[in-house]
């Protein structure tokens, strides 16, 4: 990550007549950032999404008691197993052989103009 700054400041102050003066300053600031980092992947189990119904080798319905541990379906306190999928997430750049860069650039100008007169 890197971040530049730079701020330019400058004016003047004139007396056109005895008694009156005029005051003017002008500042330019300007502030980049850049990022750049490597791609992310990685694989987690999604919580977000329905979960996914257990089955076993034959393709029946696993059914787990109130411990977790598989029990027979008519099994008094049996309830139908689940599981999360398992999905690969990628942050921006997608893959680890790529970079994500991003830039921004913010400028700001600022203009005082008074007067006074005695």
């Amino acid at each position: 990550m890197e971040t530049n700054y730079t701020s330019l400041n400058g004016g003047f102050n004139i007396t056109p007549m005895k008694d009156w003066k005029i005051n003017f300053d002008f500042t330019h600031a300007n502030q980049e950032y850049m990022n750049k980092r490597p791609g992310t992947r990685f694989t987690a189990r999604n919580t977000w999404t329905a979960p996914i119904p257990k089955l076993d080798a034959n393709g029946n319905r696993i059914y787990v008691n109130d411990s977790g541990q598989e029990v027979p379906m008519g099994t008094a306190g049996a309830m139908p197993a689940f599981r999360l999928s398992m999905d690969t997430y990628t942050a921006v750049g997608a893959n680890p052989d790529h970079v994500y860069r991003i830039a921004q650039n913010d400028q700001w100008n600022t203009i005082n103009l008074n007067t006074t007169y005695n």
